[in-house]
């Protein structure tokens, strides 16, 4: 009799041990799937943020060309109520936000950066999938050249003209 306790004992022992072992794998396995998930959801969301950036920017260019062929010039696009840059400047996602208070690239961080003249413009935002963890700063821009590009590095001139003059290229 007490040898099958024993061996009831050993055995319910061993069925603890393998329940316990599986129950730490199974563990293991969903934080993983969990981590996958979370940074997989994070990638997916900062492309969608690009997305939006490059969407707007397209359109303030082409707010921008209306206002060039109703008046003639792009000088006052960005400070006239009806051009369609007051509607389109809004908020830029808070990660490209965080971008341009990272560095000390204009005062107002927190909306599209426009430089606009009498004959050109040029417009940018930081993206956010593309710029992060120590990566070069990347921006797209759009000009009145018709450039709509991605721009690798800081901009080196806030008042140029068009999007090569803005990144130095």
């Amino acid at each position: 009799m007490e040898k099958e306790k024993k061996e009831s004992t050993s055995t319910l022992k061993m069925i603890l041990i393998i329940s316990g072992v599986l129950f730490l794998i199974m563990l293991i396995i969903v934080v993983g799937l969990s981590i996958i998930a979370y940074f997989s959801i994070d990638d997916a969301r900062l492309s969608a943020y690009d997305t939006q950036i490059r969407s707007e920017l397209s359109q303030i260019r082409s707010n921008a060309e209306q206002y060039y062929y109703r008046d003639g010039t792009y000088q006052g696009y960005d400070d006239v109520a009806d051009s369609g840059w007051e509607r389109i400047k809004g908020q830029i996602p808070d990660c490209s936000a965080n971008i341009l208070d990272d560095g000390d690239y204009l005062s107002d961080g927190t909306s599209y950066q426009i430089a606009v003249y009498e004959d050109t413009y040029a417009a940018w935002a930081p993206l956010c999938a593309e710029t992060r963890d120590g990566a070069d700063f990347v921006s797209y821009c759009v000009d009145s050249e018709g450039t709509s590009d991605y721009f690798e590095g800081s901009p080196v001139n806030l008042e140029g003209e068009i999007c090569a003059q803005v990144f130095g290229e």
